[in-house]
């Protein structure tokens, strides 16, 4: 949608990024500052916002077929020229009823530029008992070019000569017990859009670091290959070329490299040994990792918000819908193995009192000074526990806690729940309860 060069990538796409960590967090540091050389604004160490402003562009997108109303001919039973005349008819027949006051508007209604429907109503042309019989089928398969200068001849005895000498000449492209093929109905509108771009450096890394461990994948898989290719294995080449391809595809790498068998230096060139050769498109590899890191959006032209202000309301939209994914996938919200109304009713709440409080924790840990995730917060506080003790049957029972470490101290600093950590606001909360 954008036109080449409208994103900022200028720094950004010699990037390449390893698994060692010091390489990583030198490759965030020159996203970061790749982003702000070109003058995105840091909304967080994470997040850089582009304004694009308002661009005209022209849209594609796919017409619903019109029903029939009142002709006998549905343009989806048709193929070809039959087709778009029915289509003609319909046209010609919602004018007439005066929902459109002339073909322009018309083509305006339908996302068509007007000489395609002018070229669609010359079709009108046709004499009508000929239109019939096209329709029918009679002369087969007439594509819409075809069919559309026979309509321009002046007579039906001309028009009628035409179409049979294509009869007799031409084979139907849809046999007799075939289903004519759907045609694809396709509109165009031109409308004016807002575009909000933003960046994440650390997708960027992440991205682009991925996308190296699949090209060593896919060079370790061809390495072990052709070893054992060259241990006179005896493969057949087809085979070894589709597990080759099979591979690639996995990845998403089928555009990236052409394979090629070649005979091994020294051996008998009768077809059984060879070795795989990939050649590495660099062109195509680098525009495939252009946009690493970004995200556009689209917005309607007149929405008042700053560019910063669409982002959040995205992201937020965006947090929305993994807290669904949360309760689905990580707190298993399904499947159910209740079968009564209350215990459905207490499973769900559960869930989402799960979700709230990781939400909740979520939210303190970003707005302390250190910044963490709730998954990182619950991976450090695994270790914690309250411990129930009974020195021996006769005595009373009593909790007590396990003893932090410096980093759950720290954490629970920032969440601002020290509290529980406190053995002597513990034991005035909570009492263990009587053995019956």
């Amino acid at each position: 949608m954008l036109a080449r060069g409208a994103l900022p990538v200028a720094g950004l796409e010699e990037l390449r990024c390893d698994e060692d960590e010091d390489d990583l967090e030198q490759a965030f540091q020159r996203a970061c500052s790749a982003a702000q050389a070109a003058g995105m604004q840091k909304i967080h160490e994470r997040l850089y916002v582009l304004d694009l402003g308002v661009v005209d562009r022209v849209l594609k997108f796919p017409r619903a077929a019109i029903p029939p109303t009142g002709t006998a001919w549905d343009p989806d039973d048709l193929d070809g020229g039959a087709a778009w005349l029915a289509q003609a008819r319909i046209y010609q027949e919602r004018i007439d009823r005066k929902e459109f006051p002339s073909r322009a508007a018309l083509a305006e209604h339908l996302g068509m530029s007007r000489v395609r429907i002018t070229h669609i109503m010359t079709l009108l042309r046709l004499d009508e008992r000929l239109q019939e019989e096209v329709l029918a089928g009679v002369f087969g398969h007439l594509p819409d070019r075809r069919l559309r200068r026979i309509a321009r001849l002046g007579g039906r005895a001309a028009q009628r000569r035409a179409l049979e000498e294509h009869a007799a000449t031409a084979k139907d492209a849809v046999g007799a017990d075939e289903k004519a093929r759907t045609r694809r109905r396709t509109g165009r509108q031109k409308v004016r859009l807002r575009l909000v771009a933003y960046f994440n450096p650390q997708m960027c890394v992440d991205q682009r670091a991925l996308a190296v461990n699949h090209l060593r994948s896919v060079e370790d898989f061809v390495g072990d290959l052709n070893r054992q290719l060259a241990s006179g294995s005896g493969r057949d080449p087809e085979i070894v070329r589709m597990e080759v391809a099979n591979k690639l595809a996995s990845l998403f790498l089928l555009s990236i490299y052409k394979v090629r068998l070649e005979p091994i230096a020294g051996e008998p060139t009768d077809g059984s040994h060879f070795q795989v050769v990939l050649d590495f498109d660099e062109e195509a590899w680098r525009q495939r990792r252009r946009y690493d890191g970004f995200v556009l959006l689209v917005a309607h032209p007149e929405l008042p918000h700053s560019a910063a202000e669409i982002v959040r309301l995205y992201r937020d939209k965006d947090a929305v819908e993994k807290d669904f994914q949360t309760i689905k996938s990580v707190l298993e919200l399904r499947p159910v193995y209740h079968y009564t109304d209350p215990k459905v009713r207490a499973h769900v709440s559960l869930c989402m009192l799960a979700l709230l409080l990781e939400r909740t924790l979520e939210d303190r840990l970003r707005r302390s000074s250190e910044p963490m995730t709730a998954p990182a917060c619950f991976e450090e506080l695994a270790g914690a526990h309250l411990n129930l003790l009974r020195a021996g049957t006769d005595d009373e029972p009593t909790y007590c806690l396990t003893d932090p470490t410096q980093a759950q101290r720290a954490v629970l600093r920032r969440l601002r729940m020290t509290h529980l950590i406190d053995e002597k606001e513990v034991a005035a909360r909570i009492h263990p309860r009587r053995p019956r």
